[in-house]
């Protein structure tokens, strides 16, 4: 995407530490692609498309079906399998939407971005509520007392992500700030440092999303062949 300003004069927002203006709120912001013409945009576009109708059909089995134990209904996993769809799906409409004005050359205006924010936003919960959901079902799974004794650091890892992510996402909302009142042009201009910074936050973040999706890798294949050897009447302790 590439900036272009238009003939506004820009506004101004007043507050009780005095007047921030918003020189760029209004200015022309044009949307730049291929013109549908690169393979790999328009596949990533249809996949998405196809991604979306999925997390549609997951929806309706959402309201139809329940997390099961021996003592009953898991509420809790239910709601937050449910949520974590809706967060996908959201995101996904974000960017087919960016994707489609995009590759159309599409004029708007520079509040455009702050459509980022809120595509960011609902990846991340996504992503944190998918994580958490999968380390509850393997610890609810099992009745290891070993393993259901690990809830306590499940849930310090998802907190600890939490964090991470929450500031990754203050960092994004005072880059996309910083740009409705400067453009561009001057905030990548003047500070690169800052966007390091936020990278840096980012990688944290995903390194340790990382570790913990192969730790819950491992645990479910674990859980599993306990599983399969209870069933072979050779049962085992943790």
């Amino acid at each position: 995407m590439a900036p272009k300003k238009g003939g506004s004069s820009g506004s101004s927002f007043s507050g009780s530490s005095g007047s921030v203006s918003c020189n760029y709120c209004t200015e022309t912001l044009l949307l730049t692609g291929s013109d549908w013409r690169d393979k790999r945009i328009d596949a990533m576009f249809a996949i998405e498309i196809i991604v979306m109708v999925a997390l549609i059909g997951c929806l309706i089995l959402a309201t139809r079906f329940r997390w099961t134990r021996q003592r009953g209904t898991d509420k809790l996993r239910h709601f937050g399998y449910f949520l974590a769809t809706i967060s996908t799906f959201i995101f996904y409409l974000f960017n087919i939407i960016d994707i489609g004005l995009s590759e159309s050359v599409t004029k708007t205006i520079y509040l455009y971005t702050l459509t980022y924010i809120f595509s960011y936003l609902f990846f991340a919960l996504s992503e944190l509520l998918i994580l958490g959901i999968i380390l509850r079902t393997l610890c609810e799974s099992t009745g290891s007392h070993k393993v259901h004794k690990m809830n306590g650091f499940h849930i310090a890892v998802i907190i600890l992500l939490a964090l991470l992510i929450t500031a990754a996402f203050g960092l994004r909302i005072t880059e996309i700030a910083y740009t409705l009142i400067y453009g561009y042009g001057y905030v990548y201009g003047n500070y690169v440092p800052y966007f390091i910074e936020r990278g840096y936050v980012q990688l944290a973040y995903q390194a340790l999303y990382f570790v913990v999706s192969i730790y819950a890798g491992l645990l479910s294949l674990f859980l599993a062949a306990k599983e399969r050897t209870k069933v072979h009447g050779m049962p085992g302790r943790l």
